[in-house]
């Protein structure tokens, strides 16, 4: 399974369950894990203002992404994170000493 494969299954998936929610855009990339096992590495992007996430909507996209990948054949574990704009510092909200 190619990158763009994968990719697209990533999209396709997080999209379905997680577009009500603001999702946005993902970024996958190869990782190791922490057993040393090759894994992937998913982090989704959410539009600003977007609401975070209940427990619920991200087990499901988690299910529902780990079992599209599996149906075409791609073994690594998806390690699934999330990105919310409004909940990251900007480095212009460091306070400066004078």
């Amino acid at each position: 399974m190619t990158a763009t494969d994968i990719e697209a299954i990533v999209q396709e998936a997080l999209s379905e369950t997680l577009g009500p929610f603001g999702f946005d855009r993902a970024d996958v990339r190869p990782y190791v894990d922490h057993a040393g096992d090759d894994a992937l590495s998913i982090v989704a992007h959410f539009k600003p203002s977007a609401a975070p996430i209940a427990e619920r909507p991200s087990a499901r996209a988690m299910g529902a992404l780990r079992k599209r990948l599996l149906d075409d054949g791609e073994e690594r574990f998806p390690y699934l994170s999330f990105f919310f704009p409004d909940e990251q510092s900007s480095p212009d909200d460091a306070t400066t000493a004078s």
